[in-house]
């Protein structure tokens, strides 16, 4: 988990062309949730590999092994 100060997370969203991305973001990630029917409480890695953004769920792979 990042944690960011306030004061920095308002300076990035002013200096975003687009300030709505953030927000259009979150709402992929919660239909992603959905769509993988992962619970909101699950902590989730994100990682990059090849030039790829690659997404594990942590919690759910624990449960399974």
């Amino acid at each position: 988990m990042v944690w960011v100060s306030l004061k920095t997370f308002v300076k990035c969203l002013t200096s975003m062309p687009n300030p709505n991305q953030l927000y259009e973001d979150m709402e992929k990630l919660n239909a992603l949730y959905e769509e993988l029917c992962w619970g909101h409480d699950d902590e989730l890695v994100f990682s990059h590999e090849n030039g790829r953004v690659v997404i594990y769920n942590k919690t759910k792979q624990e449960k399974e092994q």
